[in-house]
Protein backbone atom coordinates (compact mmCIF):
# COMPACT_ATOMS: atom_id res chain seq x y z
CA UNK A 1 0.00 0.00 0.00
CA UNK A 2 2.38 2.69 -1.17
CA UNK A 3 -0.49 5.23 -1.15
CA UNK A 4 -0.12 5.34 2.64
CA UNK A 5 3.00 7.41 2.12
CA UNK A 6 1.19 10.10 0.15
CA UNK A 7 0.28 13.40 1.73
CA UNK A 8 -2.09 16.16 0.69
CA UNK A 9 -1.93 19.87 1.40
CA UNK A 10 -3.18 23.19 0.00
CA UNK A 11 -0.77 25.47 -1.83
CA UNK A 12 -0.17 28.90 -0.32
CA UNK A 13 -0.63 30.84 -3.54
CA UNK A 14 -3.83 29.46 -5.07
CA UNK A 15 -5.25 26.99 -2.52
CA UNK A 16 -4.97 24.06 -4.96
CA UNK A 17 -4.67 20.60 -3.38
CA UNK A 18 -1.28 19.01 -3.96
CA UNK A 19 -0.67 15.29 -3.44
CA UNK A 20 2.81 13.84 -3.15
CA UNK A 21 5.65 13.03 -0.81
CA UNK A 22 6.22 15.31 2.17
CA UNK A 23 9.40 17.19 3.05
CA UNK A 24 9.78 19.66 5.91
CA UNK A 25 12.27 22.45 5.41
CA UNK A 26 13.31 25.02 7.97
CA UNK A 27 10.52 27.43 7.04
CA UNK A 28 7.89 25.55 5.06
CA UNK A 29 6.25 22.24 4.31
CA UNK A 30 6.76 21.27 0.69
CA UNK A 31 5.62 18.33 -1.37
CA UNK A 32 6.76 17.13 -4.75
CA UNK A 33 4.51 17.29 -7.79
CA UNK A 34 5.91 16.27 -11.15
CA UNK A 35 9.38 16.64 -9.69
CA UNK A 36 8.69 20.17 -8.45
CA UNK A 37 8.57 21.32 -4.84
CA UNK A 38 5.46 23.17 -3.71
CA UNK A 39 4.89 25.29 -0.60
CA UNK A 40 1.77 24.14 1.23
CA UNK A 41 -0.09 25.35 4.30
CA UNK A 42 1.03 23.25 7.26
CA UNK A 43 -2.46 23.31 8.80
CA UNK A 44 -3.91 21.52 5.73
CA UNK A 45 -1.52 18.57 5.66
CA UNK A 46 -3.14 15.14 5.84
CA UNK A 47 -1.73 11.67 5.29
CA UNK A 48 -3.37 9.17 2.98
CA UNK A 49 -4.86 6.11 4.70
CA UNK A 50 -3.89 3.89 1.78
CA UNK A 51 -7.57 3.00 1.30
CA UNK A 52 -10.22 4.12 -1.17
CA UNK A 53 -13.84 4.97 -0.47
CA UNK A 54 -16.75 3.26 -2.21
CA UNK A 55 -16.32 5.62 -5.20
CA UNK A 56 -12.63 4.82 -5.64
CA UNK A 57 -11.30 8.08 -4.11
CA UNK A 58 -8.26 7.92 -1.84
CA UNK A 59 -9.16 8.62 1.80
CA UNK A 60 -7.02 11.24 3.59
CA UNK A 61 -6.76 12.41 7.16
CA UNK A 62 -9.11 15.40 7.48
CA UNK A 63 -11.73 14.03 5.09
CA UNK A 64 -15.35 14.21 6.19
CA UNK A 65 -17.10 10.95 5.38
CA UNK A 66 -20.36 9.09 5.68
CA UNK A 67 -19.64 5.74 7.33
CA UNK A 68 -21.87 2.70 7.82
CA UNK A 69 -21.60 0.50 10.86
CA UNK A 70 -23.63 -2.31 12.36
CA UNK A 71 -25.71 -0.97 15.25
CA UNK A 72 -26.59 -3.07 18.26
CA UNK A 73 -29.18 -0.63 19.58
CA UNK A 74 -31.08 0.14 16.38
CA UNK A 75 -33.77 -1.74 14.51
CA UNK A 76 -31.84 -1.03 11.32
CA UNK A 77 -29.03 -3.42 10.50
CA UNK A 78 -26.63 -0.65 9.43
CA UNK A 79 -26.55 2.95 10.54
CA UNK A 80 -24.85 5.70 8.51
CA UNK A 81 -23.08 8.45 10.43
CA UNK A 82 -20.97 11.43 9.40
CA UNK A 83 -17.47 11.69 10.80
CA UNK A 84 -13.96 12.95 10.28
CA UNK A 85 -10.95 10.82 9.42
CA UNK A 86 -8.33 11.26 12.14
CA UNK A 87 -5.01 9.66 13.10
CA UNK A 88 -4.71 8.05 16.53
CA UNK A 89 -2.19 5.68 18.06
CA UNK A 90 -4.60 2.93 17.00
CA UNK A 91 -4.40 4.00 13.34
CA UNK A 92 -6.75 5.91 11.05
CA UNK A 93 -10.21 6.25 12.58
CA UNK A 94 -13.53 7.93 11.83
CA UNK A 95 -14.72 10.08 14.73
CA UNK A 96 -18.15 11.71 14.87
CA UNK A 97 -19.66 14.43 17.06
CA UNK A 98 -20.93 11.86 19.56
CA UNK A 99 -17.42 10.56 20.09
CA UNK A 100 -17.89 7.27 18.25
CA UNK A 101 -14.73 6.00 16.65
CA UNK A 102 -14.39 3.27 14.04
CA UNK A 103 -11.37 1.91 12.20
CA UNK A 104 -11.20 3.23 8.64
CA UNK A 105 -9.90 -0.13 7.45
CA UNK A 106 -12.77 -2.19 8.91
CA UNK A 107 -15.21 -1.53 6.08
CA UNK A 108 -13.78 0.99 3.58
CA UNK A 109 -16.43 -0.02 1.02
CA UNK A 110 -19.04 1.64 3.28
CA UNK A 111 -17.16 4.95 3.44
CA UNK A 112 -18.08 7.84 1.15
CA UNK A 113 -16.06 11.07 1.15
CA UNK A 114 -18.42 14.07 1.34
CA UNK A 115 -15.87 16.83 1.96
CA UNK A 116 -12.97 17.73 4.21
CA UNK A 117 -12.38 19.95 7.22
CA UNK A 118 -10.49 22.56 5.17
CA UNK A 119 -13.34 23.43 2.80
CA UNK A 120 -16.84 24.56 3.67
Amino acid sequence: MKDRYLFRGKRFDDGEWIIGGLVHTEDHWITGRNGELEYIKESTIGQCTGLKDKNGKLIFEGDVVNYQYASWDSEENNVTVEGQVIWTTAGFRVANAEGMCANVGDRPSTIEIIGNIHEA
